[in-house]
């Protein structure tokens, strides 16, 4: 932490600029999360401040590829990066080696890794701390704290997930990224075609689609019905909704998707709560994190853990 790497990389995605009051100054200062991808299938999340951070949108949108000189790297949500030097297309061989990469390979999903975080559930449990599935049911989980529900981390395999959603696996959420609606709420279609939020009372000619669908999970336990949301999702996948949408009568494609991310084993965060459902009370499982398995990592926790029965 603290160190500074020159890094090459894909614009996969570019966040909202975000307000904020420095702790030291008592300035307002201003963010943006852009996240960067390249030819590894590796993510990472770089934070851009002030004028960088107003820019962002404009100056790197497009999926652009962008060198970014001496940025800062941080354990801050795993690990992340911040500022640094921008150079928009740099005029070196490398940058059309990603150009070709992503427009072949790296536009069209797959499941990725992720360096940095996501979600507001803190840090991932450590292999000592963490759980089976069979403990949901065998340790009462969903009950103990039942108006935040518990949360748990195991490692599991996605064994199959539930794709077949009339009209894709997604709901239609409000354009809107600011308050309140922030690009969450659902919408309707209204007869003239265009899109009515009920949060915002606005009216729009476009929506956004957010990815939603259950899927099970096992491991050697036990299996669970989980709910997977955008977020996670897209990390499964790959590919936002919408991406997926625009090419809605691509069946294989879009079956593609699924296909990659079944059998792919994770490191899993949920939370477990008892909530009604349709006036009975069920036991909902959902993802809030999962971290790609580092197997030689796993096989040191491992061996650590046998040492100890010796």
């Amino acid at each position: 932490e603290g160190n500074n790497v020159d890094i090459l990389a894909v614009v996969q995605d570019i966040g909202e600029v975000q307000s904020l009051t420095s702790k030291k100054t008592g300035q307002e200062l201003q963010k943006c999360d852009v996240t960067l991808i390249d030819d590894t299938g590796v993510q990472i999340r770089l934070t851009l401040w002030g004028n960088q951070a107003i820019d962002a949108r404009n100056q790197l949108g497009g999926n652009k590829v962008v060198a970014f000189r001496r940025a800062r790297i941080s354990d801050y949500g795993g690990k992340s990066l911040s500022g640094g030097d921008v150079h928009v297309e740099p005029k070196i061989p490398e940058t059309e080696a990603l150009h070709e990469w992503w427009s072949s390979q790296g536009s069209r999903g797959g499941p990725v890794k992720s360096l940095s975080s996501t979600g507001t559930y803190g840090k991932m449990d450590g292999f000592a701390e963490r759980k089976t599935i069979s403990d949901i049911k065998g340790q009462n989980l969903g009950y103990i704290n039942p108006e935040k529900g518990d949360y748990l981390s195991f490692k599991g395999t996605f064994t199959f997930i539930k794709k077949d959603k009339e009209g894709g696996a997604w709901y239609t959420a409000c354009p809107n990224k600011d308050e309140p609606c922030r690009n969450r709420c659902k919408v309707t279609q209204t007869t003239d075609g265009n899109w009515q939020c009920d949060r915002c009372h606005g009216t729009y000619p476009e929506c956004s689609r957010k990815w939603i669908f259950s899927a099970t999970v096992s491991d050697d336990t036990a299996s669970t019905w989980v709910s997977v949301f955008d977020e996670q999702a897209q990390q499964l996948l790959g590919v936002t909704a919408d991406e997926v949408f625009a090419q809605i009568e691509n069946q294989d494609l879009y079956d593609g998707y699924f296909g990659k991310a079944t059998h792919t084993e994770w490191i899993f965060k949920c939370r477990v709560k008892n909530e009604m459902v349709n006036d009975e009370q069920r036991l909902k499982t959902q993802v809030v994190r999962m971290d790609p398995v580092d197997y030689a990592a796993e096989c040191r926790d491992m061996i650590a853990a046998l040492e100890k029965f010796q």
